[in-house]
Formats: structure tokens, sequence, C-alpha cells
């Protein structure tokens, strides 16, 4: 191959992985193994499609499509359904760039193995909506600045394993956490979040599942614009009762007049 100076890297490790089993390769001063064939998927469905080859068969995925981390996914703007159902995913996915991302929700829905820390570029995301729905297996923390999302509705809803610190800066645009912890009965984490904005928390925090619910923290929320708190915590069981007080407190909706000056 001397003189083949149109090969592309990724066409000579291609070669290379065709070639290296022969002791032969490497006597011709032969080593392209750090060259790297980058997938570079132009739409949702074509990176769905990679990651449920992965999920069936990892070994022969990474022949095809080399280390998912190597992965140029800046033309996919909807990460929607991304990962659902797949029960054997487990790859570390921090260095994909997705400033460009728009839709995450139920991203890892049903998922049976992933379990690997997030460090996403939401800025551009707008919905988060089931992201972890009944994800088995999710237990790591997240940290996101979530200045554009609207809906974490559901975002927890029976992912029974989770409770991992939540760090989420910037949600002043958030309107709906309905049901964000709903049967999440292992979470009990401390809880920031700006809801001054949020209309919606029906079933927030409701644990209507045989496994009970851990949470028991108090919550300092701006609930002035809320709507809707049916069955927020419903079956709360662990729930302190100074908790209980805190969060009635902050989850009491405002109806009283403004206080009127005193006149001099």
């Amino acid at each position: 191959l001397a003189g083949a100076t149109s090969l592309s890297d990724c066409k000579k490790r291609m070669i290379h992985d065709s070639l290296s089993a022969s002791t032969a390769w490497a006597a011709a001063g032969y080593d392209w193994s750090s060259f790297i064939c980058q997938f570079v998927p132009a739409s949702t469905a074509e990176l769905k499609g990679a990651l449920a080859a992965w999920d069936a068969d990892a070994s022969a995925a990474a022949v095809t499509y080399n280390p998912v981390a190597t992965w140029a996914v800046t033309a996919v703007t909807s990460f929607y359904e991304l990962l659902r159902d797949l029960s054997t995913f487990e790859e570390d996915l921090s260095a994909w760039d997705t400033s460009g991302v728009t839709m995450m929700n139920s991203m890892l829905r049903n998922t049976g193995a992933f379990n690997q820390p997030l460090s996403f570029d939401i800025g551009r995301v707008e919905s988060l909506s089931s992201m972890f729905n009944t994800a088995g297996a999710f237990n790591a923390p997240l940290e996101f600045d979530a200045g554009s999302v609207t809906s974490m509705g559901s975002m927890f809803n029976l992912a029974g394993v989770f409770n991992a610190p939540l760090s989420f800066s910037s949600t002043g645009s958030l309107t709906t956490t309905g049901s964000m912890f709903n049967c999440a009965g292992a979470f009990n984490q401390p809880l920031a979040l700006d809801t001054s904005s949020v209309t919606y928390m029906a079933q927030m925090f409701r644990e209507a599942c045989a496994s009970g619910s851990d949470f028991d923290q108090p919550l300092a929320f701006d609930v002035s614009s809320v709507a809707a708190m049916t069955s927020m915590f419903d079956g709360a069981t662990s729930l302190s009762d100074c908790n209980k007080r805190a969060d009635r407190k902050s989850t009491r909706l405002n109806s009283s007049p403004p206080s009127r000056s005193r006149m001099p």
C-alpha cells in the first residue's frame, strides 16, 4: 500500500481491522489502529438504528460503527425515544455534542441497563418529559442548565431505583412537573427548582406503587402560578410531620389579597 495517498483515515482503519490478524501486516510495518471511522448519522432514525444494533450485538456494531463515544451526532436535533426499550446498552454518551438538540422526551424510557452520567448541553431542549420513565437501572447524578425546558412531566415516573442528586439551573421556563416522581419510590434528594412559571404539579410525588415512597424532604417552591396540585403527595407515607408542614407552606396557593399600606 506504499504510495496509496488517497486512502482516507476510515479506509485505513477498515483495512487494518481486516489484515491485522496476520503477523505479516505488522512485519510489513503497518499499524493503522489509531485511525477512526466516525459514524455521522443524518437523522434520528439512523442514530436509533445504530443504537438498536449495538443493543443487539455490541461487538458486531463496534466493527460497523466504531466506539459510540466517537459518533458525530450534531445533525440530529431530536432525541425522542432515542434509547427507548434498549435492554443492554450502557455506553458512555458524555462526549456527544447535543447543543442542537431540542427534544429529549422519553429518551431513556424503559431502558434496562443504562446507568451512565449525563453531561449534556441541553440549552435548546424544550422537553424532558418521561426522559427516564420506567428506566430500570438509571441512578446517576444529573446536572443540567435547563433554561429552555418547559416540561419535566413524568420525567422519573416509575424509575424505581433512582436516588441520585439533581442540579437543575435556570428552570424559569418550566410549566409542568406533573407526575415527575410518580412511583419513583427510592427518590429522596433535596430538590431546588425555579417553579415560578409552573402551572401543573398534579401527582408530582404521588406514590401509589407497591414499593412505597422514601421521599422526605422540605420543599421551597414558588407556587404563584400553579393551578393544579391534585394527588401531589398521595401515598408519600415517609414524609415527616415537619416536612409536611414545610411543604404545606410551600405548596399553598397564595389567595390572600396584597397588604395595604397604612395611611400616615
